[in-house]
């Protein structure tokens, strides 16, 4: 089936969802600070890490999910590759294929154009069935990190923790999140439309005929990541030394 790009409108089959209350936090920022430094040494593992980093907890709100891809997409850096933020966000997708919708919309807000078709091509070859007829949601739900102690876990300047979109003063804030449920409503679309949808509605500038011609890419045929180990990947940026303590 190939998809046909056309005029998305932005309240299409999405509906707001009831806040969702979480707490007590049950992330610690130094797992995400033990992650980012993984990635940063070992960046062709960053797949498995993230994998792993999402498995621990497999009924985490998906804003955690979110959380976690964001750090690990700062971890890599500006100077990220395709082949690269192909690999995590299909890593992550398989993880949590219920926060397809979200992965990509930060996924598309964290890295240039030029990747943008790769997000979305990972993301429809991850989710077990593209075609499934959903509603998107919005949702608010609370972080489980603790914004305020990660003031000091930045990459490239930004908190990994927030990405700004809070939501009350005075506690842990709720930020909305994608998400979706299966729908037949006469208003529904195909989850590969979705995924398409939540990119453009993340400001993707790469073109709707780029973005549906990479998730047909995937729909008609077999599609294979390159090879990464014959294919060089940026220098792992080196860990900072620590101070030595004076006596």
């Amino acid at each position: 089936m190939i998809m046909q790009s056309a005029a998305i409108s932005q309240d299409s089959a999405i509906r707001s969802g009831d806040p969702v209350s979480r707490g007590p936090y049950s992330r610690s920022i130094q797992e995400l600070i033990q992650m980012r430094n993984r990635i940063r040494a070992d960046r062709l593992h960053t797949p498995e890490i993230v994998a792993d980093a999402l498995k621990a907890n497999a009924r985490e709100p998906i804003l955690c999910v979110s959380t976690i891809v964001r750090a690990a997409i700062r971890g890599l850096g500006k100077a990220v590759s395709k082949v690269e933020i192909a690999r995590l966000v299909k890593a992550a997708v398989e993880a949590r294929p219920d926060a397809v919708l979200e992965i990509v919309r930060l996924a598309v807000e964290e890295t240039r154009p030029q990747l943008h078709s790769d997000i979305l091509a990972a993301a429809v070859g991850a989710v077990p069935d593209p075609y499934i007829r959903v509603s998107m949601l919005h949702v608010r739900e609370q972080s489980c990190f603790d914004s305020a102690s990660a003031e000091g876990l930045r990459v490239d300047g930004k908190n990994v923790v927030s990405d700004g979109k809070a939501f009350g003063e005075g506690k842990q804030p709720l930020e909305e999140v994608l998400g979706y449920e299966p729908s037949n409503s006469p208003d529904s679309t195909t989850l590969a439309e979705a995924i398409v949808s939540s990119a453009i509605g993340a400001g993707s500038t790469a073109g709707v005929d780029a973005l549906y011609s990479s998730i047909n890419s995937v729909l008609t045929g077999p599609w294979l990541f390159p090879d990464t180990d014959r294919i060089p990947l940026p220098t792992p940026t080196p860990l900072p030394t620590p101070s030595p303590v004076s006596p």
